[in-house]
C-alpha cells in the first residue's frame, strides 16, 4: 500500500519537542506572592471622591458594599415570598425564579439609588 505524497513527507521526527535534560539543583523557593492591602476600606480616597460625585467607577468602601448586598438579600427574599403566594398556579421553583430576577432588579436599582443620593451629599 502506498502513502500518498504529501504524506510520505511528515516523520515522527517533525513532532518531536526538544527538552533539556534536567538538573539535580532544585529551583529555589520563591516566597508567595501576598495580596495588596487596602482594596475594600473605609478611609476616603481620591477615587472615592470621584465615585461618589461622577460616577462611572467601582465603589470600594466597605459600608457601602455591605449595604447594597444586604439590601438586594432583603428584597430577593421579600420577592421571592410574594412571588409564591401571588402564583400559586405556577410551580413552586418557577414563581421562586420569577420573584429572584425581580428581586435582584429592584434591589439593584433602590439601593443604587439611595447610595448615589447618600455619596452626593457627602
Amino acid at each position: 500500500m502506498s502513502n500518498p505524497g504529501y504524506l510520505s513527507r511528515v516523520s515522527s521526527h517533525d513532532f518531536a519537542i526538544y527538552k533539556e535534560p534536567m538538573s539535580e539543583e532544585k529551583p529555589p523557593i520563591q516566597a508567595p506572592i501576598q495580596s495588596p492591602v487596602g482594596l475594600m476600606q473605609d478611609r476616603p480616597t481620591d477615587a472615592d471622591f470621584i465615585a461618589d460625585k461622577i460616577g462611572f467607577l467601582p465603589n470600594t468602601r466597605k459600608s457601602d458594599n455591605a449595604f447594597q448586598a444586604k439590601f438586594i438579600l432583603a428584597t430577593c427574599a421579600i420577592s421571592i415570598l410574594v412571588s409564591f403566594f401571588a402564583m400559586k398556579d405556577a410551580p413552586w421553583w418557577g414563581s421562586g425564579v420569577i420573584g429572584l430576577v425581580i428581586g435582584l432588579v429592584v434591589g439593584v436599582l433602590i439601593s443604587g439609588t439611595i447610595l448615589a443620593v447618600r455619596n452626593i451629599r457627602r
